[in-house]
């Protein structure tokens, strides 16, 4: 499935595996270090020879990937996060069902013929891929990290004139903000809702210029921005449907609801990536010698 294969792919860069570690001394053979891997002219080509040219040619990406993998590690020893049968198969079911609803079912059923599936032998690929439990490992990780941290939710008008986003303004302060969606109907092109979208104040959505994060996250439930300017250049208006406390709970306290909120809403590929990309920001990441970061 070609929405699979993204997916393998996304996570193929996102939590990539740690490099294989060198060998003790004299132990070559059970780590496999001296294996052929390919042969140039009949003459053998060894697995230690590809990784340490791969080391030399790539040093700084692949100590990045070693550092990212290890970041997602780490947290998720702290966490003690594992996936039980049931929570694969449950997981994958929502996705396949994701795929025929955006899809349709007729579309979706030629695509896993083509693919040479049945909707079972492809549900069982699905819960049985590595990269799969890895992408619902992340999934709870980032879900976590909601309750520990706190979120809001919020309604949101985008503009592209900003008379449009003033108009509004004064429309939904003198009406209420939902008469004011009812009146933007005929004005469409010009102006985009969106409707729900929850985020960290350190995950907030990219078009957000971090001044207007802060005044969002400074204001009570049911409260209105006035009209902000967005990284791009068009305005917006926010409204703070609902703000959610921090909560110093357990992983294992939370799991049952993190889960059905994944089933429900889970994380978009672009928020599992920029996550990652925030933890490794708050981490303090050295580099040593010909590790120095460059381009």
């Amino acid at each position: 499935m070609h929405r699979l294969i993204a997916l393998l792919a996304f996570l193929g860069a996102c939590a990539a595996p740690p490099p294989r570690q060198g060998p003790e001394r004299g132990d070559e053979k059970k780590t496999g270090d001296t294996r052929v891997v390919a042969f140039l002219n009949g003459i053998p080509v060894t697995w230690r020879e590809v990784a340490e040219k791969a080391v030399e040619l790539e040093f700084k990406r692949n100590v990045d990937l070693y550092v990212r993998w290890k970041i997602l590690e780490s947290r998720r020893a702290e966490l003690g996060i594992a996936n039980s049968p049931e929570e694969l198969a449950r997981r994958a079911d929502a996705m396949i069902a994701h795929f025929k609803k955006s899809q349709g079912e007729e579309p979706f059923r030629r695509q896993l013929e083509t693919e040479g599936y049945t909707e079972k032998t492809y549900r069982d690929f699905v819960i049985r891929n590595r990269l799969f439990g890895e992408k619902l490992t992340l999934e709870k990780m980032v879900r976590y990290s909601y309750f520990v941290e706190g979120w809001i939710e919020t309604d949101r008008m985008l503009f592209a004139e900003e008379e449009d986003a003033k108009a509004f303004l004064a429309r939904a302060k003198s009406d209420g903000y939902d008469k004011a969606v009812d009146f933007t109907k005929q004005a469409k092109g010009r102006i985009t809702r969106r409707p729900r979208e929850v985020f960290l104040r350190d995950l907030p959505p990219p078009d957000l210029d971090p001044s207007t994060v802060d005044r969002i996250f400074s204001l009570a439930d049911g409260t209105l921005t006035g009209v902000e300017r967005t990284r791009s250049g068009s305005s917006t208006i926010v409204l703070v449907r609902r703000r959610f406390s921090a909560r110093k709970e357990s992983y294992d306290s939370l799991r049952e609801r993190l889960f059905a909120w994944i089933l429900e809403e889970p994380p978009a590929d672009a928020e599992l990536a920029a996550w990652i990309d925030l933890q490794v920001k708050r981490s303090r990441v050295e580099y040593a010698d010909r590790s120095s970061p460059r381009d």
